[in-house]
């Protein structure tokens, strides 16, 4: 080979190996997105079982295991 060519063959090599390293990082921030994304709807759950606790006994209901027999009673209820 003469002096003025540049051997891409190394360039070419490490090719497959950045792509995947891409890919890691890429999934990487997907997962920490995710996690992220799950830590905020629990934090919901949590404020949204809260209010429910609290209005449940004005409904007339005891627990949050009630709550879905009752709600399964009235759509019956409804729809008969």
């Amino acid at each position: 080979m003469s002096k003025d060519r540049f051997d891409f063959s190394e360039i070419d090599a490490a090719l497959p190996v950045a792509e995947r390293m891409q890919e890691k990082d890429r999934l990487t921030d997907t997962l920490e997105n995710n996690y992220k994304a799950v830590g905020i709807l629990s934090d919901k759950v949590e404020k949204l079982e809260s209010r429910l606790s609290e209005a449940l006994p004005g409904l007339g209901i005891s627990s949050l295991r009630q709550t879905n027999t009752v709600l399964r009673q009235r759509r019956t209820q409804t729809c008969a």
